[in-house]
């Protein structure tokens, strides 16, 4: 995965910077190891460069199930969400915005 970094301006809060990047703002917060939403003018943020387009594990789903309902190869939906094997309710995953379209083998 490949990140920007991004200063944080006077005023800006985490949220105008998840809706100027299009990256959630638990993202950011996870990304950085940040535990609050409080940031301040001059801190530098990681900001994933192509989060891809973006999913919400719903109850009883899997990466076969979600690779199936959106036609992306389930390794490479592991790949593109660091390697994850399982996923959990309320999960934010990245899907690849470039797939093929076509689900080869399977990750539970």
């Amino acid at each position: 995965m490949e990140f920007i970094v991004r200063r944080v301006e006077d005023g800006e809060t985490l949220q105008d910077i998840a809706a100027e990047t299009g990256v959630p703002a638990a993202v950011i917060l996870e990304d950085n190891a940040f535990k609050e939403e409080n940031v301040f003018a001059g801190t530098r943020l990681l900001i994933r460069k192509n989060p891809g387009k973006i999913y919400y594990a719903e109850p009883f789903d899997t990466l076969n199930s979600v690779a199936e309902k959106h036609g992306i190869d389930p390794r490479k939906i592991s790949e593109f969400n660091d390697g994850i094997e399982e996923i959990f309710f309320g999960q934010i995953l990245f899907l690849p915005e470039d797939s093929e379209g076509e689900r080869k083998g399977g990750v539970t």
